[in-house]
């Protein structure tokens, strides 16, 4: 298991909510490439996404329009104020 943590500043909420969208929707593919040249897929390619902290969507953002890419079902967790 690997687990995968990307942080955001606080003022970037538009950015941090689309980037989760996308991943959950398949649309942000990201690798991590290790030492040996071996290559991890991550985000979009997940079993477990999880946003953890201030709910972006209390505040005035632009929130796209997320279409699913993929027949792949993702777990998702979203941990934050009035979620």
């Amino acid at each position: 298991m690997y687990i995968v943590a990307d942080a955001y500043r606080g003022d970037r909420m538009e950015e941090t909510v689309n980037d989760y969208l996308a991943a959950i929707s398949g649309n942000r593919p990201q690798t991590i490439q290790f030492d040996d040249q071996s290559v991890l897929e991550i985000s979009d390619a997940a079993d477990l996404i999880m946003f953890n902290g201030h709910n972006g969507v209390m505040d005035y953002i632009d929130i796209k329009s997320w279409v699913n890419k993929s027949d792949k079902r993702t777990d998702i967790v979203m941990n934050a104020c009035v979620s």
